[in-house]
């Protein structure tokens, strides 16, 4: 990664207990993040939060604090108790 002030930076977040608790692979993520370096973006970190508000919500402003790029999301695929990827 240069230090261009062009360069387009991105972050990817996969929300999913399946995937944080090692039950499921990360497609979702994975391709995400190739579709991203495809179209020019360096990612320059790609994680994995459980569902839930709070865990969502501190991973994102984790990944968001200081950085001037783009943050996506992925995931929040399973209907359960847990799933408040939206109001996070």
């Amino acid at each position: 990664m240069s230090d261009s002030p062009t360069d387009l930076l991105a972050k990817v977040l996969t929300v999913s207990d399946g995937v944080y608790h090692g039950a499921r692979q990360d497609t979702g993520g994975r391709g995400l993040t190739e579709h991203l370096r495809t179209h020019g973006f360096d990612v320059v970190d790609h994680r994995v939060s459980e569902d839930g508000a709070d865990p969502v919500a501190a991973a994102l402003r984790e990944m968001s604090d200081g950085f001037a790029g783009l943050v996506v999301t992925t995931g929040g695929t399973g209907i359960s108790p847990t799933d408040r990827t939206p109001e996070a």
